[in-house]
């Protein structure tokens, strides 16, 4: 876990409060529209957020690495009737919970534990509409392109064998799940920007992304 959360009090205080749950890959934290009433914080692993339709497709709205806290939106108490998300484990993950009662008296009581979660809130809510911003493009290319930048900009590690390239490990069908798209059709605009020498992929490397020919790709 980083520094960051290390020291934020909040933070600090479920560690030492809360109580541990392992989960395997794929396994379901809860279910959305069933009522929840912990707030959590991921040790280790991933955990993404879902929403499925009324058509069974599934589009992630977030995507949880270690040492961020979720399920916040359990602090209102309308909420907690009904979880907007379902959470589910993207790889064998390492989770605190604390029941929100617990974390709300624990805020009334501790001004600096609430100020630091108001900034994580706000930062929530800059993720969110990073995310909006992904999906307000009409055209597919366009929002896998956008969608592309952001994954860069928070999960991309920088190519020590390729200068100006950035990779990331997303497979189509998780690209297709952020973006709204069906798989099928962010594996045909993959193939396209393939062929533009904006991403190179195959089914042994991770996905490697030309930053520079992608920010030509957006501003164009």
């Amino acid at each position: 876990m980083g520094e960051e959360a290390r020291t934020d009090p909040f933070v600090s205080w479920m560690e030492i409060h809360g109580s541990v749950h392992l989960y395997q890959r794929d396994a379901v934290l809860w279910e959305q529209g069933a009522f929840f009433d912990s707030v959590y914080l991921l040790r280790r692993g991933r955990v993404c957020l879902v929403v499925k339709d009324r058509r069974e497709h599934t589009s992630i709205m977030r995507i949880v690495e270690p040492g961020e806290l979720f399920g916040l939106t359990c602090l209102n108490a309308q909420r907690r009737k009904s979880a907007p998300t379902r959470a589910e484990a993207a790889l064998p993950s390492e989770v605190v919970s604390v029941r929100c009662e617990d974390c709300v008296q624990f805020l009334r009581d501790s001004p600096d534990a609430a100020l630091s979660l108001i900034s994580n809130l706000s930062e929530r809510l800059a993720y969110a509409e990073d995310r909006a911003h992904v999906l307000v493009n009409h055209n597919a290319e366009d929002r896998v392109c956008a969608l592309l930048e952001q994954l860069i900009a928070r999960f991309g590690k920088s190519s020590r064998s390729k200068p100006g390239y950035a990779w990331t490990h997303f497979t189509h069908e998780q690209i297709a799940e952020l973006a709204g798209l069906t798989r099928s059709h962010v594996t045909v605009i993959m193939s396209r920007l393939r062929s533009k020498g904006i991403v190179e992929y195959d089914r042994s490397t991770p996905l490697l992304v030309n930053l520079e020919a992608l920010g030509k790709m957006r501003t164009a």
